[in-house]
């Protein structure tokens, strides 16, 4: 109890000690599933080699570790995989409400996705059968929402692509192309930025946009999304007025890429300032409202897990239109 007492101490950034020797430290960089009867730290000390093995940065490691480790210190060493139940992690996340009054939301958020993961990974690889953390979600208020444009300024944002793709002199096609990739299509920041020409489908009749990401972990990511009316011939207007050797599609720097979307936003008028985030999050909006939930998560690329977070932040977007 000593242990547990003095765990309640911070909910924020620790210095952590994850794993309680090197045998278990070398259990997990094994990828060994622990048994149920484990301790959170020893079933810890696999989740951050499961992890690693799976492409998970670093910093996420670091972050959804820490997320368990506090688990730990709440419940005691005593408690084993097998004992832990939704009613534990109710508390624990009343205790982070709690203490974590000074603590970002986002950390918070953080905690819990983290603590997802954990038991998500331990049911896919049965450990246990059930996951208790099925139904957790973030303590400590909302997530603040993200910025998005309304259906009226996007309209005016393609009314100034589409113009200054046709214009007579200079034509540039370059922001309708970024627009129908993010506002239309979802594309991720990321995803814009390594866009790759061997993943631009144009041949009749399928004209498409093949999202692959390696790895297992990014299994959810995989995706082929229709292109918007007109694609083909914009993306070879593209080709033509910004030759490259360069097998991205946009050899352009990252930042050249967000002045460009931030200038259609301007010039639209829009009342937010335009990033790849939020053409993302506007385009996910509308889509929310237009089609079935699972169709969507499948455009955005989510994981059951990553989807019940967003569906959260839209249902809150649609609020604040509602409210609006």
């Amino acid at each position: 109890m000593a242990r547990r007492r003095q765990g309640r101490q911070d909910t924020g950034a620790v210095q952590l000690s994850l794993f309680g020797d090197e045998q278990a430290i070398q259990a997990g960089s094994q990828v060994r599933p622990p048994a149920p009867q484990a301790s959170l730290r020893r079933a810890n000390a696999w989740f951050a080699g499961r992890m690693a093995s799976l492409d998970y940065s670093a910093n996420t490691v670091e972050s959804y570790t820490t997320a368990v480790e506090l688990l730990a210190r709440f419940l005691g060493d005593d408690v084993s995989l097998r004992q832990i139940r939704a009613s534990h992690l109710r508390r624990y996340l009343q205790w982070l409400s709690e203490r974590g009054r000074d603590t970002p939301v986002k950390t918070l958020a953080l905690r819990v996705t983290g603590i997802r993961r954990f038991f998500e990974l331990l049911q896919e690889e049965g450990v246990l059968p059930d996951n208790p953390a099925a139904d957790l979600y973030a303590p400590g208020g909302e997530v603040p929402l993200p910025d998005v444009v309304t259906a009226e300024e996007q309209d005016r944002m393609r009314q100034v692509a589409w113009a200054s793709h046709g214009r007579p002199d200079r034509p540039d096609s370059r922001p309708l192309l970024l627009l129908m990739l993010t506002l239309e299509l979802g594309l991720r920041r990321g995803e814009l930025e390594e866009l790759s020409r061997g993943q631009v489908l144009t041949a009749e009749p399928v004209v498409a946009i093949r999202i692959h990401h390696r790895g297992r972990r990014h299994r959810y990511k995989n995706r082929t999304l229709p292109a918007p009316a007109g694609f083909r011939e914009v993306y070879r207007a593209y080709l033509s007025q910004y030759p490259s050797g360069d097998e991205r599609v946009f050899a352009a720097s990252t930042r050249t890429l967000h002045r460009v979307l931030e200038r259609l936003g301007r010039e639209a008028h829009t009342g937010v300032l335009v990033t790849p985030n939020v053409m993302r999050w506007s385009c996910a909006l509308r889509w929310y409202f237009e089609l079935p939930a699972d169709e969507v998560r499948q455009r955005l690329g989510l994981s059951p897990v990553g989807w019940e977070d967003a569906l959260r932040v839209l249902e809150g977007l649609a609020r604040r239109l509602d409210a609006g």
